[in-house]
């Protein structure tokens, strides 16, 4: 009976011990944990990121392509020394025709009905033609008439060769009273009149002949 009352005070001593303070509040651990996260940690591993690449990129230089520009063609060049006009036999005895002067028949050669031999020859004429003035008798050969039935041009390379044929013929003249003509030289063309034409009759072709452009 006095062993269990001497029990009973010591228990209530330890029971008012138990219930003194109130137990503490356990301290949170966290293990590892970083104190910050970065923006790429936020984001979903399967999200792509943001690299500034659009599925249809637009190209930068919206300029619009220029359009190549076609120079112009060069202006053509003057024809140079050594070139023949541009103007045949023919077209100018058209031209004189047409002023008035009286040409009948006329005959255009070539290298091979040349009398003379020298159509294309080196240092000759390069055309030659002839007619009849119909102020004048009937030519001896009416289907080729002669510088002496009427008249006859020849087409040189150039005044030069125009120039020196004249001359020849002139000087022939002097000697040869049969080889006597009138004679006028308009750029690389020779015109040869017959000498039985007047000097007035002569003058009418001069007058035109050398106003005649040369191409």
């Amino acid at each position: 009976m006095h062993k269990r009352l001497a029990i009973f005070p010591l228990l209530l001593v330890l029971l008012a011990a138990g219930c003194g303070d109130s137990p503490a509040t356990p301290t949170t651990v966290t293990a590892n944990t970083p104190t910050s996260l970065s923006a790429t940690a936020l984001v979903d591993d399967k999200t792509p990121t943001n690299d500034n690449t659009s599925p249809n990129p637009v190209p930068t230089n919206t300029e619009s392509p220029s359009t190549p520009t076609i120079a112009p063609a060069p202006p053509p060049t003057e024809t140079s020394v050594g070139q023949p006009t541009s103007l045949s036999d023919s077209a100018l005895i058209e031209l004189l025709k047409l002023a008035g002067l009286p040409i009948g028949e006329t005959v255009v050669y070539t290298a091979e009905t040349d009398p003379n031999k020298l159509l294309g020859r080196p240092n000759q004429y390069i055309a030659k033609a002839s007619w009849h003035d119909t102020r004048l008798g009937a030519p001896a050969n009416p289907t080729e008439p002669e510088v002496s039935d009427g008249g006859g041009l020849e087409i040189y390379i150039d005044a030069d060769g125009a120039k020196s044929r004249m001359d020849y013929i002139q000087e022939l003249g002097k000697k040869l009273p049969l080889a006597v003509e009138y004679d006028y030289v308009n750029g690389p063309i020779l015109l040869r009149l017959s000498k039985e034409l007047t000097p007035a009759q002569a003058k009418e072709y001069e007058q035109i002949f050398i106003v005649i452009p040369m191409q």
